[in-house]
C-alpha cells in the first residue's frame, strides 16, 4: 500500500501527467457543464428581410424587404423592434452601409438608373447618385470610395461617386 510519501514523490516526478488526470477529474465531475452556454440569439422580427447588414453606428441591423429598407432595431435585448422606409420600387437584391457616412444606407433604384441614399437614422430617402444603365448589385470599394454599380442584365459595371448627387 502506497503511503503519503509516494504519493508525493509521483507527484513531483511526473507533475503535468498528475494535473491532466486532476483536470480530466474536475471537467467530468456530476452536475457539471460540458459546453458552453449558446451565443445565438433567435429574435422574431415584423418583416421578411434579406441582405442584410450590420449598423455600427446605429447598433441595429438593416436589411432588404421585397419594396423597401428595414432596420431592426433592439437585437441585443432581444426585442427586434422593426421599423421600415416608405415604399421603393425597383430595389436591387443588396445593400451597403455607406463608407463616406455611415448614417446612410446606399440601395440600388433600378427604375430610377440611380443608387438611392437613405438615411439610417428615421429611413428617409435623401436622394439618388447618379449610376448608369438599370444599377442592379452594390459592391463596395473603400479605398477609393467608390460604389461599383453592376448592370440589371451584368454587361456594365458603373463606378459611383459617393460624393457626387445625381
Amino acid at each position: 500500500m502506497a503511503g503519503p510519501g509516494r504519493v508525493t514523490r509521483a507527484l513531483r516526478r511526473y507533475p503535468v501527467p498528475a494535473a491532466a488526470v486532476l483536470a480530466v477529474a474536475g471537467c467530468s465531475a456530476p452536475g457539471s457543464r460540458l459546453e458552453a452556454p449558446d451565443a445565438v440569439r433567435v429574435t422574431p422580427i415584423g418583416a421578411i428581410v434579406h441582405a442584410p447588414a450590420w449598423s455600427y453606428r446605429s447598433g441595429a441591423l438593416v436589411a432588404l424587404a421585397p419594396d423597401r429598407v428595414v432596420k431592426v432595431n433592439g437585437l441585443a435585448d432581444g426585442r427586434g423592434d422593426t421599423v421600415g422606409s416608405a415604399r421603393l420600387p425597383g430595389l436591387g437584391p443588396n445593400l451597403q452601409i455607406s463608407p463616406v457616412d455611415e448614417g446612410t444606407v446606399l440601395v440600388s433604384a433600378t427604375d430610377r438608373q440611380a443608387v438611392a441614399s437613405i438615411r439610417l437614422s428615421d429611413l428617409v430617402d435623401t436622394g439618388t447618385l447618379s449610376a448608369g444603365p438599370r444599377p442592379s448589385y452594390l459592391a463596395l470599394d473603400s479605398g477609393e470610395r467608390m460604389l461599383p454599380a453592376l448592370s440589371e442584365d451584368g454587361a456594365t459595371v458603373t463606378p459611383v461617386d459617393l460624393h457626387r448627387r445625381a
